[in-house]
């Protein structure tokens, strides 16, 4: 059963090697901005009616990896069992890193973004019409605030 535990970003991987990677948001599509409160990096994701992201690693986090000139994933927590996809809200959907960033780093997130899902359901059972991985512009994280005092 560890297998289930791993599927979702495993299905980012499939998803995105079968659409020949993450493609950047267009105005009008499913999107994912970054930006920081303090230090901590935030992922957004916007989307048209009817979006989902799963509720585990439904966004990964990307370093840039200069000797292999391309993002990679950042290794984050395992998931626990199938609980239903996360509906994205008409004002979007916040999700905080959950991986370790640090100061300097170029980084992206991708969303795995469910369209025309069946509600209350995993992603892996939802028989979504279709999904996307969608990619933020890179950013670099800041350096963090100095101490009060």
């Amino acid at each position: 059963m560890g297998w289930i535990r791993s599927f979702v970003p495993w299905s980012l991987v499939v998803v995105a090697a079968l659409a020949g990677g993450p493609r950047p948001a267009l105005a009008g599509d499913n999107v994912v901005v970054v930006h920081f409160e303090g230090q901590a990096p935030i992922a957004e994701v916007k989307g048209a009616a009817n979006v989902v992201v799963p509720a585990c690693r439904g966004v990964e986090w990307q370093r840039f990896d200069a000797e292999l000139a391309r993002f990679v994933p950042v290794p984050g927590p395992g998931c626990g069992p199938m609980v239903p996809a996360i509906p994205v809200p008409a004002a979007g959907l916040k999700v905080p890193a959950d991986v370790r960033l640090r100061e300097g780093d170029n980084v992206r997130a991708v969303a795995l973004i469910g369209v025309g899902c069946r509600p209350d359901q995993p992603l892996q059972l939802a028989k979504c019409a279709r999904l996307e991985a969608v990619e933020s512009a890179p950013v670099i994280v800041p350096p963090a605030a100095p101490e009060p005092g």
